[in-house]
């Protein structure tokens, strides 16, 4: 068992390792991005997937559907399960 958990430390210990310059990587590529306004293509397909959910949340509920065409609005705030009118 001792070997066992020393392999587990030992592979946790690399894994932190790894997460440290993925994460300095990360947040460079963030700040890139943000200074020259290049597009970010993950971004935008992440925003139009979730776009999608919400709009498929949407029409699934009549009510909204019916406040939408008497031209009211809705405000999204916490997700799928909390959309109100």
């Amino acid at each position: 068992m001792d070997d066992t958990e020393s392999s587990l430390g030992d592979l946790m210990e690399q894994v932190r390792e790894l997460e440290r310059p993925i994460g300095n990587i990360t947040e460079r590529l963030r700040t890139i991005f943000r200074q020259d306004k290049r597009d970010d293509p993950v971004r935008d397909r992440e925003f139009r997937r979730l776009a999608q959910r919400y709009a498929k949340g949407i029409s699934e509920r009549t009510d909204l559907m019916e406040l939408i065409k008497t031209g009211g609005t809705i405000t999204l705030r916490e997700g799928l399960r909390s959309l109100r009118n």
